[in-house]
């Protein structure tokens, strides 16, 4: 018989995970005293012979049809297949899923006084791959009956149909048994144990076997294996899992990840407070030539705060300023606030750092200074608030609208009207153009006086300059009308149905209350 060359063509995707040997079409021995055969010269052969030398054509370009047809008319000449082809053809038939046309091969194999062997079995579970499990076990028995030993790839077929069928702890049991027999699983085994786990969000499990698989040797699983468990440790913000499969992955084996998962995996890098992870994913996402956004930069501040390390959010945060991403009101800055914010030494902590940023030479932005004004807004501490505002100059910093608009917001909440009057003044002066957000902060400062007549004409001033009154401001503008018993009450509300909006119950409540309790209600909201 001669040396097989080549293999079968198979189709995309099927048969990846069978591993070649002795018994697979492309390593059949041959006797060293025949030479190749010759496919174009038959005519000297006998029928029995030219038969064989066909089968053995179809067989090695994976041509089932025609290795089918030709298996059929040998056994019509009452002829078979010699041994070493039958193997070949349960192959074929299993690439091809052709589990009744494998069986019919294994019995004439058998018929025939060969005894089936691993290889066999392996390609038989294999054509079966798409039945029912319990088919899938009668192959098993055949195979303990005739007494044919287990490899890895055996328990491959059992594993996979088990990880197919979502049975994490049946696969866990099969590894056990594996291990006891000490019978390593391939990486295609394992890859599949590691997908149902993930599937099922038993990422720590996950990560466990992956680790414990590489751990045994040299053995490397798939890449995405580690992909699959990196993904699943970052969804569940497992940290340990994360830093793990990240090193496994970027450092060691040098993969791109997609944008998705670096979102995914700064995020695990914020919530455990990690500042230096973070900022090694940024690198990394920034080295790939992807654009950094808000986005990006919000979990390495939630970080740098979570861990106390508030110079450094300082200098991210002006690391943030200097790509221009904190153009007006930025939510980026949000962490950072609510940490200054906690108290007024957090606050003076946080102006020492700004102070020596400034020294040093380091830029500062607009948005860490209104940051810190904002913090003082939110401690009720108004005059500490223009303490800082008074110092722009010395920082060499210029106010913008947002700077307004907190110094507005501690005004409000103080109601200090005169003062306000004076802000919008040097607005004026530095020819800023109020938005929607200044108008809202004027008429609520208005409301706050027992004379509120300008906060109508600020309403029709904000309209007038197109801007979409919130419903925030027509349920101040009611409660107020609704408490001075005035009539322009019932105005407002039909204006603010022509808009769209719907007045809260708690509002409506104050209406039919008669407006006895809005004064308190109003100081508590501002």
């Amino acid at each position: 018989m001669r040396r097989l060359t080549g293999s079968p063509k198979l189709p995309n995707g099927w048969g990846s995970n069978q591993r070649r040997t002795v018994h697979s079409p492309a390593f059949i021995a041959a006797p060293q005293e025949r030479g190749p055969w010759n496919f174009t010269k038959t005519s000297s052969l006998r029928p029995h012979q030219d038969g064989t030398n066909r089968l053995g054509q179809w067989v090695d370009q994976g041509k089932i049809v025609q290795a089918l047809q030709t298996s059929l008319t040998m056994k019509q000449g009452q002829s078979s297949p010699p041994r070493s082809l039958h193997n070949d053809l349960i192959h074929v038939c299993a690439v091809v899923g052709l589990p009744t046309e494998a069986r019919a091969f294994l019995q004439d194999m058998q018929m025939m006084g060969e005894e089936p062997d691993t290889q066999t079995f392996d390609s038989l579970l294999h054509a079966e791959r798409f039945s029912d499990t319990r088919v899938l076990y009668e192959v098993v028995d055949m195979m303990r009956k005739t007494n044919t030993g287990t490899d890895d790839r055996i328990f491959h077929h059992i594993i996979k149909r088990n990880a197919f069928q979502g049975q994490v702890e049946m696969c866990l049991q099969l590894l056990s048994i594996m291990e006891t027999m000490k019978i390593e699983p391939s990486a295609s085994t394992v890859h599949h144990v590691i997908k149902v786990m993930v599937n099922n969000e038993l990422p720590r499990l996950a990560w466990e076997v992956a680790l414990a698989f590489e751990d045994a040797g040299s053995r490397r699983l798939q890449t995405e294996s580690w992909l699959n468990c990196l993904e699943a440790c970052a969804d569940s913000l497992f940290l340990e899992g994360t830093l793990s499969c990240w090193q496994k992955l970027t450092k060691d084996r040098g993969v791109v990840l997609h944008e998705g998962l670096y979102l995914k995996v700064l995020n695990t890098a914020s919530r455990h407070a990690q500042p230096t992870f973070a900022f090694e994913v940024l690198d990394s996402m920034e080295a790939l030539g992807i654009a950094l956004d808000e986005h990006h930069f919000s979990p390495l501040l939630e970080a740098c705060c979570k861990d106390g390390q508030l110079v450094e959010a300082f200098t991210a945060l002006e690391l943030i300023a200097s790509k221009g991403l904190l153009e007006g009101s930025s939510e980026i800055s949000r962490p950072l606030l609510d940490f200054v914010a906690a108290g007024s030494n957090s606050v003076d902590d946080a102006w020492d750092i700004f102070e020596q940023l400034h020294r040093d030479g380091h830029g500062v932005s607009v948005t860490s200074f209104n940051l810190l004004i904002e913090a003082s807004v939110r401690i009720n501490d108004l005059p500490r608030a223009l303490g800082i505002f008074q110092a722009a100059d010395t920082l060499d910093i210029t106010p913008n609208i947002e700077t307004y608009h907190a110094l507005l917001s501690g005004v409000v909440r103080a109601g200090h009207h005169e003062l306000g009057r004076e802000l919008v003044q040097e607005m004026q002066a530095a020819a800023m153009a109020f938005t929607s957000k200044t108008y809202r902060l004027l008429i609520s400062l208005s409301l706050h006086r027992d004379n509120y007549e300008e906060a109508f004409f600020l309403l029709e001033e904000m309209k007038r300059k197109g801007f979409r009154p919130g419903v925030g401001v027509y349920e101040e503008i009611i409660g107020k009308c609704v408490v001075k018993n005035d009539a322009r009450w019932r105005l407002a509300v039909s204006e603010a149905k022509q808009q769209g909006y719907k007045l809260s119950d708690s509002l409506q409540a104050l209406i039919n209350a008669g407006g006895k309790e809005f004064e308190q209600a109003l100081s508590e909201k501002t």
